[in-house]
């Protein structure tokens, strides 16, 4: 799909290798995702290294989406750590060039909800 997609972000949200686990062995050809906002709190290096355990405990080459909620910065952190599978909300400033940047790493980024925050 690249950076042209458009598809709103689905799968099984995960929030540690156990859940990884489970949801793996319930459906083998899940697409695993973060929380929402999870790049915010956790960071890539802890996604990236719950998904590569999450293959190597298992084999699974599923996909696996970061959510960076609006955030830009954050976004792009990710892709230059390894993290190309991503999840920005669709109003975020520089969705498209992240898009571009995720693409040419291999990767892909989808629209997610947006993230109300307890006091909108």
């Amino acid at each position: 799909m690249g950076f042209t997609s458009s598809m709103n972000a689905s799968g099984i949200i995960i929030h540690g290798a156990k859940d990884g686990l489970e949801a793996i062995a319930r459906e083998p050809g899940a697409l695993l995702r973060s929380a929402p906002g999870a790049a915010l709190y956790a960071g890539a290096l802890w996604w990236r290294e719950l998904i590569a355990q999450l293959r190597a405990q298992t084999g699974w080459q599923g996909r696996a989406y970061l959510d960076c909620g609006d955030q830009a910065a954050v976004a792009v952190e990710a892709i230059h750590g390894g993290v190309g599978w991503l999840i920005l909300e669709p109003d975020c400033p520089l969705f498209a060039e992240i898009a571009v940047l995720a693409a040419k790493a291999g990767g892909e980024v989808l629209r997610g909800p947006k993230i109300l925050s307890p006091l909108s």
